[in-house]
């Protein structure tokens, strides 16, 4: 629809037909298929125009809906739910005072709301993900503040591996954050990023977690990419050239991908402890692993989460013969931060 000088997608409880490749082959839909002509890409055996394209999450959620959030309540929402500037003002000295206490494994640490227009995907991701639910408690209304959980929620398990039986509950979630966004904000703000939130967990169901199919790792590796070009004339050949050499190089290096293991490190030893009986071995600061390291000087960088969900603060690392053994104190009262959704 068009409202508000704006096209928009109104969310609608009415279930409508969903597209499917075989409609696309018989041109079902003349309003979406202007053309009779199809794609070439059809001709390949198992294609399928609808289910093998998914969406991308760092666009569609973290620099789409998650900015789009964040510049209603700061800038151009309604009154009802635009914060005033000593606000705005609070929950940039919240962002930036958690910096403290955001662990290493981040490589963004938080920005102000001021310089929100220059945030990257990865900053638009910690906020949703970890610091949002925190520092929004106490700032926006609590209608907001529990649609924003909504979101919150269900990309946790969308973005987890083995979820699959809470993918019901996930689209549930997704649902309702369209439902009651239409309701706070406004119809005429239904941007294609917000619909688009109703079809992510048939990308889970058919790529698995939205990580595995989003441009993060492709976004990650454009400073590689950007290191090669060493002046502005022709771009693409430098890359290709210096790619090339690159393989040259590199041709005649093995490597036994089969044999190959990503065995955690151990960093820092020391002999300060704390220790307990019947255990010897060198103690160690640090252990890191491929995707995130624990370093027992820092608080930030201490607490885990066990497989059986105890958290735990990490005082001392070991190596004892053939194991790593981490020492450390359980917390023993654990509270929900909040209730609703």
């Amino acid at each position: 629809k068009y409202l508000n000088n704006r096209v928009c997608f109104p969310y609608s409880k009415e279930k409508f037909t969903e597209r499917t490749h075989q409609a696309y082959i018989n041109c079902v839909d003349d309003d979406f298929q202007t053309s009779q002509t199809l794609s070439v890409l059809n001709q390949l055996p198992g294609f399928d125009s609808v289910k093998q394209f998914s969406l991308d999450y760092m666009h569609l959620v973290c620099l789409g809906v998650m900015k789009k959030l964040m510049l209603l309540w700061i800038q151009k929402g309604p009154l009802h739910v635009r914060l005033n500037s000593k606000k705005v003002n609070e929950l940039s000295l919240s962002l930036t005072s958690m910096n403290l206490n955001i662990a290493s494994d981040f490589t963004r640490k938080s920005r102000t709301i001021n310089e929100i227009h220059r945030w990257k995907a990865t900053e638009f991701r910690l906020f949703l993900l970890y610091t949002g639910p925190i520092v929004l408690k106490k700032i926006i209304s609590d209608e907001c503040y529990t649609n924003f959980m909504a979101l919150n929620i269900s990309m946790i398990v969308l973005l987890s591996p083995d979820r699959s039986s809470l993918i019901p509950y996930a689209k549930y979630l997704l649902d309702y954050f369209v439902m009651t966004f239409q309701r706070i904000y406004g119809k005429h703000l239904l941007s294609h990023n917000i619909h688009g939130l109703l079809h992510l967990c048939d990308d889970y169901q058919q790529f698995g977690p939205l990580d595995t199919c989003s441009s993060f790792l492709f976004e990650n590796y454009m400073k590689k990419l950007k290191s090669l070009v060493r002046k502005a004339d022709q771009p693409l050949q430098q890359v290709i050239n210096r790619y090339s050499e690159i393989n040259s190089i590199n041709k005649n290096k093995s490597f036994d991908l089969m044999n190959h293991t990503d065995k955690p490190e151990l960093k820092q030893p020391h002999n300060n402890g704390p220790i307990t009986k019947n255990i010897n071995g060198q103690q160690y600061y640090t252990l890191i692993f491929s995707q995130f390291k624990i370093n027992v000087k820092f608080n930030k960088d201490c607490t885990i989460l066990t497989n059986t969900g105890e958290v735990v603060k990490c005082l001392n690392i070991i190596q004892a013969s053939d194991e790593i053994l981490l020492i450390g104190k359980k917390y023993e009262t654990l509270l929900p931060f909040f209730t609703e959704p």
